[in-house]
């Protein structure tokens, strides 16, 4: 339901300014402390600021304030269990919210995919999207029906201030099944028909009036394919075929034209180039040849919603610009100056562009938000997101670059505690999951940091398979997580004790989802790195990974089991088949309601362990999924996972003979 919470107490929680440093190393009640908002915007007119704002564990909540004041005007809070995970400014006064929630005995809130309403006062709450809206004890108007369906905002729609565009995608059949766009009443929740898209698994991309013109799909097999429909409507038709032309694009955003749009392009050698793609007639310019690392974003501008900057992240963020002279290129080169060495993006301009909010962080602040008038480039500081974060007690993000035994470059960052010398440190190597969707960047890692203020350094490594690198790059880790993926992870960590930053004998590896599976598969290839090693959530009996789990209940997930890993040597390729070959210590931590991983893989890891004479240690939290979401669970992960570490690599660890190499 909806509520108000007393203006000043909230406000006051807004306004708090850290009076004094945190003591050395910071407790982990603080640094696991949930941030005092997650997302921050600004109303159309200036008027108002919207974040969400989390109440412990079990909620999070809408706050709306008067710019001027910085005084709460309304809040929103939704069932419990409930979270306000994100929203959208739909005109000056109404807010579009979408929550979360938890999901049977899952602790971890998943989206829900429906979509409330709020006036910037507190007024006219309403439920306008969802499944649930015969039942939601909101007055709900008979012209809103239930719907088994996720929606996302897609459009503002300016010109019609009561209304917007959204993505309507159906759970049923979802295989099959093809996703809408809708106008949408945001008074009422009234929708109407614009289009369906050609193609199901697919998503759509807006021109800056509003106009629906790009359907984006992937077939079963990953293959690409976009579909273009002209701005006053019509059929779709076929724009871009991978099949056809042998190469993916990625559409990122509309220029004010209406007809040219900045795309990533993938290349046969190299990270993804930036191309200016004229879809009237289907031609491409090269704006920015293929660097180091894919382009990422672009920034738009307040006037015409049309790109005037891209990011990249070869090492650090990377801001690049399309037209240096635009109004928000030379408010963003000034912010630079002011902020050197963050991470400076503008999040939101008012309609006249007048006022900018902007996001500043780094490797060592977590995120504060600053509104700058961009007539006078006064600069006003909001809030911090953790104001309880002392940005000097917090380590370096050193970016490095690695020579592979075959002479490929792996990027990466090397995270340094802030209070010792870079050599002869203590190290956990922390391989990232997913592993081909995602990469580690420069920006605060709030676990990485944890180890780094005990005095650990943190290796994060994009080994091959990992994205933002280039197709080449990302498909040449594809069935190779128990090969070459390895060696990168090893010859990593040769580096750092080659280049005198790690103590060769003080080194343990520790990674979640893939990253866990990683942790085990290397410790057995390489035995002699590691003193300890921890897996979490991890995947370590591949063939089960057919069987059960989320990902292969649809085509779709099995076809991307069968490119990340394919259907050979499976059992080879599991950490579970070579459990005699982990000599050193381990520690096994698992979420009992894990859809993604289910904990039968660390079940069979422990037994399997257990029967080679390693018993390891064991964490499991029932309610859990995919990673702890509760603090207090937390809490009690990273304590043991430090007093592990401690009794093996820290300070007063007994030293450890080499371990021998796996045969």
């Amino acid at each position: 339901m909806f509520w108000k919470r007393p203006a000043a107490a909230l406000a006051a929680a807004f306004l708090m300014m850290s009076a004094a440093a945190a003591a050395a190393p910071p407790a982990l009640e603080t640094m696991l402390k949930r941030p005092l908002f997650y997302q921050m915007g600004i109303s159309p007119d200036g008027k108002h600021l919207a974040a969400t704002v989390p109440m412990g564990d079990d909620r999070t909540i809408l706050a709306v304030l008067d710019r001027e004041t910085l005084k709460v005007t309304a809040t929103l809070q939704l069932r419990e269990d409930e979270h306000a995970s994100s929203f959208v400014w739909a005109n000056d006064q109404r807010i579009l919210v979408m929550p979360s929630k938890k999901l049977g005995l899952l602790d971890q809130p998943f989206a829900t995919g429906e979509i409330y309403a709020v006036d910037a006062d507190g007024s006219r709450p309403k439920m306008l999207f969802g499944y649930r809206t015969q039942d939601d004890g909101l007055s709900t108007s008979h012209l809103v029906k239930q719907e088994w369906a996720g929606a996302s905002v897609l459009h503002r729609l300016p010109e019609n201030k009561n209304e917007v565009l959204i993505g309507v995608y159906p759970w049923r059949d979802a295989e099959t099944a093809l996703p809408e766009v809708r106008t949408m009443d945001v008074r009422t929740g009234r929708t109407n028909a614009v289009t369906r898209a050609p193609m199901p698994r697919s998503s759509f991309l807006t021109d800056n009036d509003g106009h629906v013109r790009l359907n984006i799909a992937l077939r079963v097999d990953h293959t690409q394919v976009i579909h273009v429909r002209a701005a006053k409507g019509g059929e779709w038709s076929v724009l871009h075929d991978e099949r056809d032309s042998g190469y993916a694009l990625v559409p990122l955003a509309f220029e004010a034209d209406g007809k040219h749009v900045l795309a990533r392009r993938e290349q046969a050698k190299g990270a993804d180039s930036l191309v200016r793609w004229n879809i009237d007639d289907n031609t491409q310019k090269e704006i920015a040849p293929s660097g180091v690392a894919n382009p990422n974003d672009v920034l738009m501008d307040a006037a015409d919603r049309t790109p005037y900057a891209w990011i990249s992240h070869p090492d650090r963020p990377q801001v690049t610009f399309l037209d240096p002279d635009s109004r928000e290129a030379r408010l963003l080169k000034s912010l630079n100056e002011t902020f050197p060495g963050q991470h400076v993006v503008p999040t939101g301009f008012t309609r006249d562009g007048g006022l900018a909010l902007v996001s500043v962080a780094s490797d060592r602040n977590p995120g504060e938000f600053y509104l700058i008038d961009t007539g006078t480039m006064k600069a006003r500081f909001l809030a911090s997101t953790r104001q309880w974060i002392d940005p000097k007690q917090m380590g370096e993000s050193r970016p490095v670059a690695i020579k592979a035994r075959d002479g490929t470059t792996l990027h990466g960052y090397l995270f340094l505690p802030a209070d010792k010398p870079a050599k002869q440190l203590p190290l956990v190597v922390n391989p990232h999951g997913g592993p081909h969707t995602t990469r580690d960047y420069w920006m605060f890692d709030e676990e990485a940091q944890i180890f780094a203020s005990r005095g650990y350094a943190v290796l994060k490594v994009n080994f091959r398979g990992s994205a933002g690198y280039g197709t080449q790059f990302q498909l040449a880790g594809q069935r190779e997580w128990a090969g070459l993926m390895q060696d990168d992870l090893a010859d990593a960590v040769r580096w750092t004790i080659s280049e005198g930053y790690a103590d060769k004998n003080r080194i343990c590896i520790y990674g979640a989802s893939y990253g866990g599976y990683a942790a085990l598969m290397n410790s057995a290839r390489y035995p002699e790195l590691y003193r300890c090693t921890v897996g979490y959530v991890g995947v370590y009996d591949l063939p089960l990974m057919y069987r059960d789990g989320d990902t292969p209940e649809t085509m779709f997930g099995r076809a991307d089991l069968d490119l990340a890993i394919g259907k050979e040597d499976l059992d080879e390729a599991s950490p579970l088949r070579h459990a005699e070959k982990i000599t050193m210590p381990v520690m096994l931590v698992h979420g009992g309601e894990d859809f993604r991983v289910p904990q039968k893989h660390a079940d069979r890891m422990r037994e399997a362990l257990k029967k080679a004479g390693n018993e390891p240690e064991w964490l499991v939290k029932r309610s859990e999924g995919h990673g702890f979401y509760v603090t207090e669970n937390r809490i009690e992960l990273y304590t043991k996972l430090l007093a592990f570490f401690d009794r093996h690599i820290g300070e007063n660890a007994k030293p450890a003979q080499a371990a021998k190499p796996a045969q």
